[in-house]
């Protein structure tokens, strides 16, 4: 278990890493000096090792990439895929500072969002969702084009649903699984988001709350006949049955 969690982990941020080394995402200018060099021969041992699983290793060389190479370009992928590595080792705390300082330190770099998206990630991962909210909802008010967030933007979403259905905001999690559905990058994010949006459901049905969301859900279990006033023929009962049917429609799309 611990295995195949260590594996999933690893999963989320690897291919986002991967395609930033591929495609030369941090490639903005570069700096030909001899200890840059050294540098980017350090950087690709780095990702060698990070592509064959030595995640220990790797850090060792990104941080070295970090402290010693004087290149932007260089800087921000080392320190991009620190984080990376500490988040697939379960250092969420290590993980969630680095992803944080990187969010803090470039705000306007094209994976700042992804970099705060990955901090509450590392909050969430230790079951602190209400702590893990506030950076979704600052990655989910960045104005990117829709190239840069496709990358994030299903992660926000799925993150930011967990969060309200945490915290027992069934109705507003449902737009924010459904968006995580509409723009999951990758199937883990739609798999995901697809049974969280199905029991939110199932939830909402049991407590009869799409319409009163402002009611404690221990209080509204504990007033049915309040419940049957409120809905009606047309009540919440009928909207989250119209979300279920379109819940079918979208399992049926993926």
């Amino acid at each position: 278990m611990e295995d195949e969690l260590r594996l999933r982990l690893y999963a989320v941020v690897v291919p986002v890493f991967l395609c930033i080394t591929s495609c030369g995402a941090f490639a903005d200018t570069a700096d030909p000096s001899p200890s840059n060099a050294q540098a980017a021969k350090i950087l690709d041992e780095a990702v060698g090792l990070h592509c064959k699983g030595q995640v220990a290793e790797a850090i060792a060389k990104y941080q070295q990439v970090a402290r010693e190479s004087t290149d932007i370009t260089q800087i921000k992928h080392a320190r991009f895929a620190r984080a990376a590595c500490q988040l697939s080792l379960r250092q969420y705390d290590a993980a969630q500072a680095t992803f944080e300082a990187y969010a803090k330190d470039y705000p306007n770099d094209a994976y700042a969002p992804l970099a705060l998206v990955h901090a509450g990630n590392c909050l969430a991962e230790q079951g602190r969702l209400a702590d893990a909210a506030p950076y979704y909802e600052k990655a989910l008010k960045t104005k990117q084009n829709k190239e840069d967030m496709v990358v994030w933007l299903g992660w926000a979403h799925l993150g930011m649903g967990k969060a309200l259905v945490n915290a027992g905001r069934y109705a507003d999690a449902l737009t924010h699984l459904e968006q995580a559905i509409t723009n999951a990058s990758e199937d883990k994010v739609s798999d995901e988001a697809i049974a969280l949006l199905s029991d939110d459901l199932s939830k909402l049905e049991q407590s009869g709350a799409a319409g009163s969301e402002g009611v404690p859900v221990c209080q509204r279990r504990s007033r049915p006949e309040r419940r049957s006033r409120e809905q009606g023929a047309d009540g919440p009962d009928d909207a989250v049955l119209h979300r279920r049917r379109g819940l079918g429609k979208r399992i049926a799309d993926v």
